[in-house]
């Protein structure tokens, strides 16, 4: 896990400090959990009193995907849901093991973990929020057992956007057919990966169009294979880019990639990690029949995105 997201543990000081815990798995973190976010916060402030701060807390689980709950793929990794967590005003993120909880009925749950291990003055979860051994627990059950231990639970409707409510799955969904501005729009941001620069086989130098490789985590979710138009941050600095994602064919690769052009970087980025965010989907990944048929289309990509000579 990324270091600055703290695996759970049963400290003095930890069950000291009085929280307001978003409890989920806030894939994506999109405008759906945003909201949950933005309720954490603000039940935090209002029960901050008296020179006793309330933290606004999120409760999260790692080794989600092995579950066969996420067998789709998570949208964020460990440093990207931190990232956006915190932009939402989050003060602590608890990452504990989803083996540890997965077997809990829902009662040991709620004292042991929530009120037992972390304090919560109240939780925030959406309205279709499930809990305990084999999910039997919904936000009303996680309700009325708060209740019963003089604790508040918020539960908050989900977001519609474009019509319909916004979900982690149908993001996945968006993003695996290639319709990434829909996914964004859902998010409220670009969908994002932080991860980091690999050697490469260099062809794209070779072709005069220097290049920057990131290996896809198994467990991500699968966008679809083809050329985008990003944004980049690399070194305190920010870039337009094009990225191809994809097992680029024409050279014979099997394992996918992230391979993004950087307009205007010159220098070394490996095992440096970069920040990418997908824009615009501009076409499929293409075989070509040889690299001068590539490098022809790598330039016409270039001119098409950045309306420049190459």
């Amino acid at each position: 896990m990324c270091g600055l997201l703290s695996e759970l543990a049963e400290t003095e000081d930890r069950r000291e400090t009085r929280r307001v815990v978003a409890v989920g798995i806030f894939d994506g973190v999109h405008l759906g959990h945003r909201s949950i976010l933005r309720e954490t916060v603000s039940e935090s402030e209002a029960r901050s009193s008296g020179g006793v701060e309330v933290i606004p807390s999120v409760l999260t689980f790692s080794g989600i995907h092995k579950s066969g709950s996420a067998s789709a793929g998570m949208i964020f990794g460990p440093e990207e849901k931190e990232e956006f967590l915190r932009k939402e005003g989050i003060r602590e993120i608890i990452v504990k093991p989803f083996s540890d909880v997965r077997d809990m009925d829902c009662e040991t749950f709620v004292r042991r973990v929530l009120i037992g291990e972390l304090s919560a003055e109240a939780a925030v979860v959406g309205e279709d929020f499930r809990f305990g051994h084999g999910r039997t627990g919904n936000a009303e059950t996680l309700a009325e057992l708060l209740r019963k231990e003089g604790k508040a639970c918020s539960i908050l409707p989900k977001t519609i956007c474009c019509g319909q409510p916004v979900s982690s799955t149908e993001i996945r969904s968006l993003l695996k057919e290639g319709h990434v501005e829909k996914a964004n729009l859902l998010m409220g941001h670009p969908m994002t990966w932080i991860l980091p620069v690999v050697s490469g086989n260099h062809i794209g130098r070779s072709l005069g169009y220097p290049t920057i490789n990131q290996t896809i985590p198994a467990d991500r979710v699968g966008m679809k294979f083809g050329v985008y138009l990003v944004s980049a941050e690399a070194e305190g600095r920010s870039y337009r880019g094009l990225c191809n994602i994809g097992v680029k064919p024409t050279v014979g690769g099997r394992t996918p990639v992230a391979e993004t052009y950087l307009d205007g970087f010159s220098g070394d980025l490996y095992g440096k990690s970069v920040k990418i965010s997908a824009l615009r989907f501009l076409r499929p990944e293409e075989k070509f029949p040889d690299l001068d048929r590539l490098r022809e289309q790598i330039g016409k990509d270039i001119s098409s995105a950045f309306g420049k000579e190459n």
